[in-house]
C-alpha cells in the first residue's frame, strides 16, 4: 500500500503542473496516469502560452489568464533549474494575422469590449500592414493580410519538452509518478483517500482529480457533475524551413527547429481522426497568411481533444474537504498557475464554481 499526503489523478500539462508545485512545498505525492492510448490534449496542442482576447463574459478568467501569463518566465527557469532539462520557450510576444479590413476592425472591437473590463492596462495594440510586416520577421505576408493584432504578454513553446521537463522535475524532487494506471474509483476513508487503480491502490490525504475528459466519469462516481465535453481540434505541421517568423501568432507559428505548426479547428465532440477536409481548410487560410507556404510540403497532421465547458472557461470545484476537480482548456498557459498555492485559495471556487453556468448562459471566447 502506498500513501502520500497528495495523489493527482492526470498526468497531462494540468496535472503535473500541479503536483509540481505541490512537491515543491514539500508535500508527498503521487501523480497516477492513464492509458497510452488516450487522446491527451497535452500531447495535441498548439503550445501557446497566450492571453491576447481571452476572457469575454468572464473578467476574472482574463485576470487569471494574465496572472498565469505573467509568471510564466519565472515557472520555466524553476522547472529548467530542478529537471536540468530544458524546452524550447519564447515570450516576446504574439499576434493574430487579420484577413482583410472586417476582419481587422472585428478585432479591434473585441479587444476593446474585454479592455472595458479588463484588471490590467493595455498590453495590446492593433497593428497596420507594415508594423505586421515587421514584427513578422523575414516571411513575407499575403496581399490579404492587413494588419494584426500584438500582445506583449504572449509566447510559445515545445508541449512534449514540458510534459517531459516537468516530470523529470517532479521525480528529482522526490514525486512519484504511475504510467499506465487508470484509476477505476476514489472513496472516502477516514483521515483522508482510497484511490484503487489498474495496478493498486493508493491512500493518500487529498485528491486533485484533472484527469480531462476522464475527470467526468470520476465526477459521476462520486455523485457530482461536471459540465464538460471534447471539442475536436487538428494541427499541421510542415518539414523544416530556415527560421524566417519571428512572433507567434494565433493558427501559424514557427517553431524554433523551423517547422510551421497551422491550426487550429474546432469540430465539437467527433472520432479522433484527422480529416483531409480540416486539413485543406487550415492549409487555405495559411497560404493567404504566407504564400509561400503552398510550396512547403505537410508531414504530419493530427487531431486531438480540447476540454470545454459551457462557457469554456475553467471549473474548480472542490465539493468536499480534501477532494478537488481541476478542469479547463489553455492548460499551457494556466500552467504556472496551477504550480501555485491556488488550492487554498477559496476565491478561485467561487469564481470558477459550476454553480456560474445556472446563472448564466452566456458563451465565453477564447481566441
Amino acid at each position: 500500500m502506498r500513501n502520500y499526503d497528495l495523489c493527482v489523478v492526470g498526468g497531462g500539462i494540468v496535472g503535473i503542473s500541479i503536483a509540481f508545485g505541490e512537491v515543491r512545498r514539500g508535500k508527498r505525492v503521487m501523480v497516477v496516469d492513464g492509458a497510452r492510448a488516450d487522446r491527451k490534449a497535452s500531447y495535441a496542442n498548439f503550445g501557446l502560452v497566450w492571453a491576447q482576447g481571452k476572457g469575454k463574459g468572464l473578467p476574472q478568467y482574463q485576470a487569471l489568464t494574465q496572472k498565469s501569463d505573467d509568471a510564466w518566465s519565472d515557472f520555466a527557469l524553476q522547472i529548467q533549474d530542478v529537471s536540468g532539462v530544458g524546452f524550447q520557450f519564447e515570450k516576446a510576444g504574439g499576434l493574430v494575422f487579420c484577413l482583410g479590413e472586417d476582419e481587422f476592425e472585428a478585432r479591434k472591437k473585441h479587444l476593446s469590449t474585454l479592455q472595458e473590463t479588463s484588471p490590467s492596462e493595455q498590453d495590446w495594440e492593433m497593428l497596420g500592414r507594415n508594423e505586421t510586416q515587421h514584427r513578422a520577421g523575414d516571411v513575407s505576408l499575403g496581399k490579404e493580410v492587413v494588419g494584426a493584432s500584438y500582445c506583449r504578454r504572449d509566447g510559445a513553446l515545445n508541449p512534449l519538452e514540458l510534459v517531459r521537463s516537468l516530470n523529470k522535475a517532479i521525480e528529482r524532487l522526490g514525486g512519484d509518478i504511475l504510467r499506465e494506471a487508470p484509476v477505476t474509483s476514489i472513496k472516502k476513508k477516514i483521515g483522508g483517500w482510497h484511490v484503487a487503480t489498474s495496478t493498486g491502490p493508493i491512500e493518500c490525504g487529498e485528491v486533485v482529480v484533472a484527469a480531462g475528459l476522464g475527470s467526468k466519469k470520476i465526477a459521476e462516481d462520486l455523485g457530482f457533475n461536471l459540465p464538460i465535453k471534447a471539442d475536436k481540434g487538428q494541427i499541421l505541421v510542415t518539414e523544416r524551413r530556415p527560421v524566417v517568423m519571428s512572433l507567434p501568432a494565433s493558427g501559424i507559428r514557427q517553431n524554433q527547429l523551423g517547422s510551421f505548426m497551422i491550426g487550429a479547428t474546432h469540430e465539437g465532440d467527433q472520432n479522433d481522426r484527422s480529416t483531409i477536409l480540416s486539413g485543406a481548410k487550415l492549409a487555405q487560410r495559411a497560404i493567404r497568411i504566407i504564400p509561400d507556404l503552398e510550396h512547403v510540403p505537410i508531414v504530419r497532421q493530427w487531431a486531438g481533444y480540447r476540454i470545454i465547458t459551457p462557457d469554456t472557461y475553467p471549473v474548480y470545484l472542490k465539493p468536499e474537504k480534501g477532494l478537488t476537480f481541476a478542469v479547463c482548456h489553455s492548460g499551457i498557459t494556466l500552467a504556472a498557475f496551477h504550480a501555485s498555492d491556488w488550492l487554498e485559495d477559496t476565491k478561485v471556487f467561487e469564481q470558477f464554481s459550476p454553480d456560474r453556468f445556472a446563472r448564466s448562459d452566456k458563451i465565453g471566447n477564447q481566441v
